[in-house]
């Protein structure tokens, strides 16, 4: 069985011809437009203001208890600022050194193990 996947789209624009809202398994996309049901795929309205906070109440409303945060930039930083991370793992390729970009979020802590991964660096924290 596949995990639930949790798909955050404010303004829905996410094609719906993405795999992300193929058959495989239950989708819930937090946006800020509407609230509907069409199979497998669960769309559920959320306010912008305090997104976190409120984010996490209705994940709890559907009983997911622990979630694994793939996001850019932006959603890292709001997790990460708002304390609530367990752990983060951080590849960095150390022959790459890029001049222009997104940068990556910010860790105040310091890394609990860092080991080398063939070329890169690996860094693991822990939120204490």
């Amino acid at each position: 069985k596949n995990p639930v996947r949790i798909l955050i789209d404010l303004e829905l624009e996410i094609p719906q011809n993405f795999n992300i809202y193929n058959d495989d398994a239950l989708t819930l996309v937090f946006n800020s437009i509407e609230n509907e049901e069409k199979k497998n795929i669960k769309f559920i309205k959320i306010e912008r203001e305090n997104f976190i906070k409120n984010l996490l109440e209705k994940l709890w409303k559907e009983q997911i208890q622990s979630v694994i945060v793939e996001g850019g930039s932006f959603t890292l930083q709001q997790f990460i600022d708002a304390g609530i991370w367990d752990e983060a793992f951080v590849i960095k390729a150390d022959n790459i050194n890029l001049k222009n970009g997104t940068k990556a979020p910010v860790f105040s802590p310091k890394p609990n193990k860092i080991s080398k991964l063939r070329d890169n660096t690996l860094y693991h924290f822990q939120n204490q």
